[in-house]
């Protein structure tokens, strides 16, 4: 799973469906990575899903992972 997250981030390529499956997972280090790759990646297409992920998630770390990661995408909005 992590090496398909740091491939997705090395391409800086976001496909919702994608990263749903990595979002939805128990496992709050793979959330955490996904968010990272999100900002990283830097398509205002992740916006939505980085926001879902700060206000719903119930990990404090993931959730402060998400607010980083809405800052590392450039958006003038």
């Amino acid at each position: 799973v992590y090496a398909r997250l740091m491939q997705l981030e090395d391409q800086r390529y976001f496909s919702p469906e994608e990263f749903h499956s990595f979002l939805i997972t128990s496992h709050a280090g793979i959330r955490r990575r996904a968010a990272i790759a999100i900002g990283r990646i830097g398509d205002p297409r992740g916006l939505q899903t980085l926001f879902d992920l700060l206000v719903d998630d119930g990990n404090p770390t993931v959730r402060a992972t998400a607010a980083f990661a809405i800052g590392e995408i450039e958006y003038p909005d």
